[in-house]
């Protein structure tokens, strides 16, 4: 049943609960364990119909010395036959135990991937199919600070095994071109904390005898001899391969370098052969080894027995198990148009997963992975192990990267069988609720598992505090107790039960000791938990879903070109509407995440992940696919009290997030309660100017505005109509507008910040009087004096590189939205209703010049549906220490039609009395960025959609915006002209 839990997997971090699966019941063998002479015979108890590969091993063990070999098997149930050895005997079988007994012997250590990379021999080992009885290596990478004596959980170091371990780590010494790289991404695994800090181990296959090692049959042919060249491989040695790796190698790595004892920190894998062998240890040793990575699974060996074997098998498996393959196994590799083959053996592979489903493997076990291009190659492998390292080998770590935990629907009252279910699925977490999601007005219980603490380990009668609401509401001590979660993995459980108001949406908690003076607050983030939310849970009907997805492929159809295969999200309605029903497409192949990936999970949350939060699966939409472009869909309910919806997205399993680099992907969201309502004038001072009337105009207090707030609100609008302006003459849908930030340095030199202006006004009159725009109106927007910045920019500009703006440390920032909010919301409105302003987006532009610049970027990312073109003159991208090209980057949407950048080569120093030439070469560079991360995005200036302007000389100053200004606008608005033409004939 699924139950909410701490979630965790690093940057990206899934929100989300699990589903626990039935798990059939191991079969029992009873073992005998091998002494190291001859002195003891054994005839273990097996199952005659079991094949022998399937037979687990002697059991696991931490001493290897023969006398503890001798004890356990006299002490086994086995049917044993001993005879004493005499003294001497004893004495001499010591000697040879100890000149005999294998070791490990450093040949080389070097640096690789932050660690060390040990290249290991293995004298007087035991299995003797390397060629010529050479010794045997491996490679042995250890991370970054690693001390055999401090490992990071209680049972020693995790510890992954991987087969063919020549191709691993170098590609030189690859059978491919190119090795797994194994090093390097278990070392970015770690530190993105996707997985715990960790030893590596890669074990060499034995060359022209590997198959030996990993087969338990000779290969032969495969159906069809599709594979002739393999007739004479050998086969039958995976079993003793399998037991040396058990009893004889772990034994000494755990010696030498502190090797964990517990399954669920030990994980074993390999590919094609090497995937096979690894399939036979998780039937030999399934208690040895908490996880399996089995890629590209070489099922066709063996003339079909291992699925017949393995079809037959009933007993347990180890806890997880990734099984990666892909659909060009054969052709992918080979000059070959054979795809039936490739098809026969992705049939085998399905197969054999299927049987592990049988076996109980639900999804929370079982990641199985079909990769639509992957090839039979280390290349492939690599790009799919990181993948497999974050499912097979458990986390420790306790917190989701923003500490925000999302859940499913689920039901308490567990019976007995459940709960040893749930201690078993949870015994990593750090807390889960029951229900999963709690429901407003009724009970709910925390449980809390104070080992996956590392403040709270061992401490007894944990605190529960908590707050609804964001601690707005019900705040709350409870001292937790003992509870009757089954304990496994060393956890340490206890819960607490409380009721939960009804008007509460988010419990924020922390964790304490019984005397307040230890605490786990998530890093000061809480730790968030979900509460159901009735208006999502609604039912939408087919007709609904059926209408948003006909309406999606109308949509698609006109926008099915090249510079839309950059969009990642759209939705419908656009924007969101709170209160009603609403379609989130996604595009996966435009997350470097997500690319190859299906279903696609989706976490959201309204009003900053605080009302609603939910969890749906997106899958294939009825729309028309590319390569470039593969829609996936699904439909949510939106809460009448949404403003906005934060998404984030995932694999199937939760291991793969892409979440806009931890700052979510943000959509607005319209509240019909709160309809635009135009702005209200005070009074209008008219005069003549460029031919045509500048208004000055006074807007009134907005209606409920706080004193703090008037402050930062626009006061003051400067409109300027053309020549000939007539509002009852106005074209079909209005006349155009051009709305432009910093109005009083738009028209008049004496009124201009830095004693010249734009001169925007005489601009516009003469590209209107020699035909080459039609009459439009500009609309200047004041801005709010000291909190200028704060309006403009998404965050405060601080002081800039080398401190070049040291005036700039404590001025504000951050509202931006809130005033292109207003700016849509209220002056557009107010435009339209008294000057015959157009509100179509084709008919609409924005401009701006320094920070101003930087709003007009932003309305480009965020307001692609209001705006149609967008003017950026000297956007200051030095402020917030770059970040906002780094939003650039991150963006993911669609961006206005067009897009004028412009920038001096003096951009600093033209403006002060002295030079800088490094910052000036820097403000350019800025610029240049900007352009190449839309060029990046399908912006493109060899398109029509970019341009681009440097001017030699040009400083940072209205009178360059100027000199600009004639060409940006013809640029920018010559669609104005057609659209003019076609909607009022006689113009």
């Amino acid at each position: 049943m699924p139950v909410a839990r701490a979630c965790r997997g690093g940057a990206g971090a899934g929100h989300g609960g699990v589903r626990l699966c039935s798990v059939r019941p191991s079969l029992r063998f009873t073992h005998s364990a091998v002494s190291a002479f001859s002195f003891v015979r054994v005839s273990a108890h097996l199952p005659a119909s079991k094949p022998a590969w399937m037979r687990r091993g002697a059991a696991f063990r931490t001493a290897a010395s023969a006398k503890s070999n001798a004890e356990e098997a006299t002490s086994s149930t086995s049917e044993v036959e001993a005879s004493e050895p005499s003294p001497s005997e004893q004495a001499a079988a010591s000697i040879i135990s100890e000149l005999s007994a294998p070791t490990l012997v450093v040949e080389d250590t070097i640096e690789h991937a932050g660690g060390t990379l040990t290249i290991l021999k293995i004298a007087n080992a035991t299995l003797d199919t390397w060629p010529d009885n050479a010794q045997r290596r491996l490679r042995v990478w250890k991370p970054p600070n690693f001390d055999a004596k401090k490992p990071p959980m209680k049972d020693g170091w995790p510890c992954v095994f991987l087969n063919d371990g020549q191709n691993l780590f170098d590609d030189d010494m690859s059978f491919a071109p190119q090795s797994w790289r194994a090093g390097l991404a278990t070392a970015e695994a770690i530190r993105a904390g996707k997985i715990p800090p960790c030893v590596l181990v890669g074990i060499d296959h034995a060359g022209e005898r590997r198959s030996f090692d990993y087969l338990c049959f000779p290969p032969g042919t495969g159906d069809g001899d599709f594979r002739a060249e393999a007739k004479d491989w050998p086969g039958g040695g995976a079993e003793p391969y399998c037991d040396w790796v058990v009893n004889e190698l772990m034994p000494l790595l755990r010696t030498r370098y502190g090797i964990s004892t517990a399954p669920n920190h030990l994980t074993f894998g390999g590919s094609s052969f090497g995937g096979m062998v690894a399939i036979t240890m998780s039937m030999r040793y399934p208690d040895v080894f908490g996880s399996m990575i089995i890629f590209s699974a070489s099922f066709w060996a063996g003339e079909g027995r291992y699925l017949r074997d393995c079809a037959g098998y009933e007993g347990n498996l180890p806890k997880r198990m990734f099984v990666g393959f892909g659909k060009r196994e054969f052709t992918g590799t080979r000059d070959s148009n054979e795809y039936n083959i490739d098809f026969r053996l992705v049939a085998y592979i399905d197969q054999y997963v299927q049987v592990v489903k049988d076996l109980g493997l639900g999804p929370d076990r079982l990641y199985y992975a079909l990769e639509e291009d992957m090839c039979h190659t280390e290349a492939d492998w690599a790009k799919m192990y990181p993948r497999a390292l974050g499912f097979a080998l458990e986390t420790v770590i306790t917190k989701s990267a923003d500490g925000e935990v999302v859940v499913s629907p689920a039901a308490s009252n567990l019976d007995r069988g459940e709960l040893e279910r749930l201690g078993r699925e949870m015994s990593n977490q750090l807390f889960f609720t029951l229900p999963a999601e709690m429901v407003p007005g009724h009970p709910a219980t925390v449980y809390f598992n104070a080992n996956c603490s590392e403040l709270l380990r061992g401490k007894r009668n944990p605190k529960l505090h908590g707050g609804y609401n964001g601690w707005t509401m019900d705040k709350f001590s409870v001292a937790m107790g003992p509870c009757d979660i089954p304990t496994f993995d060393y956890a340490e459980w206890w819960s607490a039960t409380f009721t939960v108001p009804k008007s509460a949406t988010q419990l924020n908690a922390v964790f304490s000791d019984d005397v307040e003076e230890e605490w786990d607050n998530n890093n000061g983030e809480d730790y968030l938990m979900t509460i159901a939310n009735p208006e999502i849970e609604k039912p939408i009907s087919d007709e609904v879903i059926n209408a948003f997805d006909e309406e999606a492929r109308k949509l698609w159809e006109k926008r099915a070109k090249p510079e839309h295969w950059d969009d990642m999200i759209f939705t419908l309605p656009n924007p969101i509407v709170a209160g009603e029903p609403c379609a989130i497409y996604m595009n996966p192949k435009r997350s470097s995440v997500l690319m190859n990936v299906e279903p696609i999970t989706c976490f959201g949350g309204f009003n900053g992940w605080t009302n609603g939060n939910f969890e749906i699966v997106l899958r294939s939409a009825p729309l028309q696919q590319y390569d470039v472009v593969r829609w996936m869909t699904n439909k949510i309910n939106v809460p009448k009290d949404a403003y906005d919806l934060h998404l984030s997205f995932a694999d199937e399993h939760k291991l793969m997030h892409d979440n806009n680099n931890t700052d979510d992907y943000i959509l607005k969201v319209q509240n019909p309660e709160q309809k635009r309502v135009a702005r209200t004038i005070s009074e209008i001072e008219e005069q003549d100017h460029a031919g045509g009337k500048l208004e000055i105009v006074r807007l009134a207090s907005r209606p409920g505005s706080t004193k703090k707030a008037k402050w930062k609100e626009e006061r003051m609008l400067r409109v300027w109509t053309p020549p000939g302006y007539q509002k009852d003459n106005a074209p079909e849908g209005g006349y155009p507008v051009l709305v432009m930030n910093d109005g009083k340095n738009l028209y008049e030199d004496w009124l201009a910040h830095q004693g010249v202006s734009w001169n925007i006004g005489y601009c516009a009159a003469d590209l209107i009087g020699n035909g080459i725009l039609p009459p439009f109106i500009v609309v200047g927007i004041d801005s709010p004096g000291p909190f200028r910045s704060q309006c403009y920019l998404p965050f405060p500009p601080g002081c800039g590189a080398h401190d070049h703006r040291p005036d700039a440390a404590r001025w504000p920032g951050g509202d931006v939205e809130s005033y292109m909010e207003r700016i849509v919301g209220e002056v557009l409105p107010l435009i339209q209703s008294h000057w015959g302003g157009s509100m179509q987006r084709e008919k609409l532009a924005l401009g701006g010049a320094s920070f101003g610049g930087v709003c007009s970027l932003y309305t480009a990312m965020k307001y692609p549906d209001t705006f149609s073109a967008i003017l950026a003159e000297s956007p200051s991208l030095w402020s917030g220490e770059g970040r906002f090209l780094e939003d650039m980057q991150k963006h993911k949407g669609e961006w206005a039609e067009k897009i004028f950048i412009g920038s001096g080569t003096r951009e600093y120093s033209g403006t002060r009395d002295h030079e800088w030439q490094e910052i000036d070469d820097l403000l350019l560079h800025y610029n240049q960025e900007a352009v190449r991360i839309l060029e990046e995005k399908g912006v493109h200036q060899d398109e029509g959609r970019l341009a681009f302007q440097i001017e030699e000389g040009a400083g940072h100053i209205e009178s360059a915006w100027g000199h600009r200004l004639r060409g940006s606008l013809q640029f920018l608005l010559s669609h104005w002209n057609d659209n003019n033409h076609q909607s009022n004939g006689e113009q």
